[in-house]
């Protein structure tokens, strides 16, 4: 187990996390910047490695929860 991140390096991964999401997961342009925020903040607590936390099955949750908000909203844009 990793030790516990520092707050300034959170929001540096954060940051990187949130530059590099449009080009990683194209469908983040139907959500709003709001939305984009909230799913980077999830996306990084699932990539914790706390003991009894499966990361890849977490992450595959944010990542089809989040796929699925977008579509609903791409749907809307219509």
């Amino acid at each position: 187990m990793s030790p516990p991140m520092s707050a300034s390096s959170v929001e540096a991964a954060r940051s990187a996390l949130l530059r590099v999401i449009p080009s990683v997961f194209p469908w983040v342009r139907h959500l709003s910047a709001a939305e984009r925020e909230e799913f980077a903040a999830e996306l990084l607590e699932a990539m914790d490695d706390a003991p009894g936390q499966d990361p890849h099955a977490d992450i595959h949750r944010v990542v089809v929860e989040w796929r699925a908000t977008a579509r609903v909203l791409a749907e809307l844009e219509e």
